[in-house]
């Protein structure tokens, strides 16, 4: 999964969308749109927005993309597709440069989990085995999410949704064109 290579809104529906109608499509690239605009996803390189821009993404948002688009076709409230954009976020690796003075660097508890989540990523990413996004009820209405090789439900948990990531990340892998390498 390498990282320097980056996609076009028009790339990334193709890839996370493929034999959409022209329409469809267009919804698609909407519906991108306002994941950008909301925090979901994080076009490449990008501080700011604004008209006439042209975004760029990452394998790693492309990769959120596909599950985001996929939970969004079981009519998935936004604040599952934010806990799970959040996991996504999570296991990206943090730069020392990128902390400002006022932001302390992640623990080594926080480093570990990034790291944990990373390579389950990339299992999935390489179809290396199964990783599945676990989701659960949790107390007082929240949600809870996680990524593990294997569907197991939490204790005490009433519900489970399972998603295979493997599934959708490797057909993504498949469809991956050369990519513009311009950010």
């Amino acid at each position: 999964m390498p990282e320097l290579t980056c996609y076009t809104l028009a790339q990334l529906v193709a890839i996370v969308c493929p034999n959409e109608e022209k329409q469809a499509a267009y919804k698609s690239a909407r519906r991108i749109q306002n994941w950008v605009t909301a925090g979901l996803l994080r076009p490449a390189g990008l501080t700011h927005g604004g008209r006439g821009v042209h975004r760029t993404y990452d394998h790693h948002e492309i990769g959120k993309a596909a599950v985001l688009m996929e939970l969004h076709r079981y009519h998935m409230p936004i604040r599952v597709l934010e806990l799970v954009a959040g996991l996504f976020d999570d296991a990206r690796p943090i730069e020392e440069s990128q902390f400002v003075s006022a932001v302390r660097p992640p623990s080594a508890g926080q480093r570990l989990k990034q790291r944990k989540l990373a390579r389950l990523l990339m299992q999935a990413w390489r179809s290396e085995g199964p990783v599945h996004l676990t989701m659960h009820a949790e107390s007082e209405g929240d949600i809870g999410a996680e990524l593990s090789t294997e569907p197991a439900k939490p204790k005490g948990a009433p519900s489970v949704i399972w998603v295979d990531l493997t599934a959708i990340l490797s057909a993504v892998q498949s469809r991956l064109p050369e990519a513009n390498t311009d950010s």
